[in-house]
């Protein structure tokens, strides 16, 4: 027996205690429900270990050996593992929001119902893991191999997916545990979008890989490199026609031959020449045309998704005010701003609202399961967002005795706020930091926070509370009163035609134990249990 310390990545003591080893110590005290948050495992030998449910948010695990070891429901929240080995584990169910993934070896590994939310994934080997059922969304992964791999229902939404080789990798969706009498195909278009808004270019695939109408990002760039490699073919074929055509000639003047080239080593220079112009610098300039070319649809596939959302956010609050003859509506979204406006001004303010205008979802009936998607995703965020999330409810021509919640914003810094309409015509802006407790209040009239304070319900001193408070609000303002489900344990999105969707977050299946799991359009629902449907019913009011 020896005494072991751990200490965290400032050098400070996190842990000390007797065991065998260092790594049966890790294990003892991950067993004990010990934490190590932050602590610097670099290089540690960690294979094998049982440490499922362990907590290393923000652990440093450069160079680690995690081959075959047990990490089951563990948080590894924010963590580094750049060149770590991880052959063969299990990150079943693992929280990896936010991590740093460069040069790491996942070949083999399990990582089913696993998430990797706003990860940094570069270079990384993921060769057939499976990983069915998890979450890319905001992650950003680059020169990632995933080849051979099993990714049913995985969610690559909001992603920057450049240069991966999906060569054989499992991408379809599989939906329900039981046979149902409208086949999957049928869902399809109620379905959510799993490469929403991402931008996926210049990856590799092949005939075993499989893809869904679920994740038309990737559909497209199969389709763009296909045209890209006819033409890059093309273009190499003439200019390897051009150079034939000059060769007969070429060899036919003995004259030069012998000028330059002595007798017997001509001819085989000659054609080595030749070959190394077709094979050597046709696929030279090739690869450096296709790195050009990926570059540049990456750069245009970009600049098309913001001009795209640019606009049709724009042009939904426009017509919403038209619809409603009033400007409230972004008035309320710029009381959002109130808290920067106090301190940059209000035209500075206003700029970097409507110039850098986030997602903005009107909350009406067409956008309501993509609003209810928002707040169910957003409410625990533990990363930060490329653009601000407003969700604005549409001004009415009714006036509340009490204050009325119209505007709820998630900020891509972490903190959100809500804009409070108030009897007198008075706005009051409310904000809170990342674990969601309160920071103060605003209001243009410059009347104190302990005033404000006393204009507004109980609930605002509570960032979750106001969630709840704005979903209640907004399902009664369509008669859904009676919709509910267990948000601790379950989460709603949005399909592509507007379809509610309740999954369970544990294992991401249909499932809603308190009503319906899919609410279509029309209103028409289905009860789904555990992935599998049960009655076809009628929902609404």
């Amino acid at each position: 027996m020896k005494t072991w310390e751990i200490s965290d990545i400032d050098g400070n003591l996190l842990h000390a205690g007797r065991a065998k080893t260092r790594k049966k110590l890790i294990e003892n005290l991950v067993r004990d429900g010990k934490s190590f948050e932050r602590a610097d495992l670099a290089h540690a030998d960690l294979s094998g270990l049982e440490l499922s449910k362990g907590n290393f948010t923000s652990a440093l695990l450069t160079k680690a050996d995690l081959r075959g070891t047990q990490l089951q429901s563990a948080i590894l929240r924010n963590a580094i593992l750049d060149d770590a080995q991880c052959h063969g584990a299990r990150f079943d169910r693992a929280d990896l929001n936010g991590a740093t993934i460069t040069g790491t070896q996942f070949a083999g590994a399990r990582a089913t119902y696993a998430s990797f939310r706003g990860a940094r994934i570069t270079g990384a080997d993921f060769t057939k893991v499976s990983a069915s059922s998890s979450v890319f969304s905001h992650a950003h992964i680059s020169d990632t191999s995933f080849t051979g791999s099993r990714m049913l229902n995985a969610d690559f939404g909001n992603s920057t997916v450049l240069a991966c080789d999906f060569s054989g990798t499992r991408l379809e969706t599989s939906l329900f545990t039981n046979a149902v009498d409208d086949s999957q195909t049928n869902w399809t278009r109620h379905l959510p979008n799993r490469t929403r808004n991402s931008i996926i270019v210049g990856c590799t695939f092949d005939r075993e890989t499989v893809l869904s109408p679920t994740v038309p990002a990737f559909k497209l760039d199969a389709i763009i490199n296909k045209m890209a490699e006819f033409g890059l073919f093309a273009s190499t074929a003439l200019a390897m026609l051009g150079v034939g055509s000059q060769l007969p000639e070429f060899l036919a003047n003995e004259e030069v031959l012998a000028s330059n080239i002595s007798s017997g080593v001509g001819f085989l220079g000659v054609f080595v020449g030749a070959y190394l112009i077709k094979e050597g610098v046709g696929q030279y300039v090739e690869e450096k045309v296709k790195k050009g070319l990926d570059y540049v649809l990456q750069r245009v596939r970009g600049v098309y998704n913001e001009l795209d959302r640019w606009g049709v956010h724009r042009s939904n609050i426009v017509m919403t005010m038209a619809r409603g003859r009033s400007c409230k509506l972004m008035k309320d979204m710029l009381a959002s701003k109130a808290p920067e406006a106090m301190s940059k001004g209000f035209w500075p303010s206003f700029k970097s609202f409507w110039s850098g205008l986030g997602e903005v979802i009107i909350c009406d009936r067409r956008h309501l399961a993509l609003a209810l998607g928002a707040v169910s995703a957003n409410r625990k965020r533990s990363y930060s967002l490329p653009r601000d999330i407003v969700l604005a409810r549409p001004s009415t021509q009714k006036h509340s005795s009490e204050p009325t919640l119209k505007v709820l914003s998630f900020l891509k810094d972490g903190k959100s706020s809500a804009v409070w309409e108030c009897p007198g015509e008075r706005t009051i802006t409310t904000l809170y930091s990342a674990d969601n407790s309160f920071i103060g209040c605003w209001a243009e009239d410059g009347v104190p926070n302990e005033v404000l304070a006393s204009y507004l319900p109980d609930c605002h001193t509570s960032g979750e509370r106001v969630f709840e408070t704005f979903v209640r609000d907004l399902l009664a303002s369509h008669d859904w009163e009676q919709f509910t489900f267990p948000s601790d344990t379950h989460y709603c999105q949005a399909g592509a035609d507007g379809t509610l969707l309740v999954f369970r977050a544990a294992d991401r299946r249909l499932d809603n134990p308190d009503g319906p799991a899919v609410i279509f359009p029309d209103d028409e629902s289905r009860n789904v249990r555990n992935g599998t449907i049960q009655v076809h019913q009628p929902f609404g009011r």
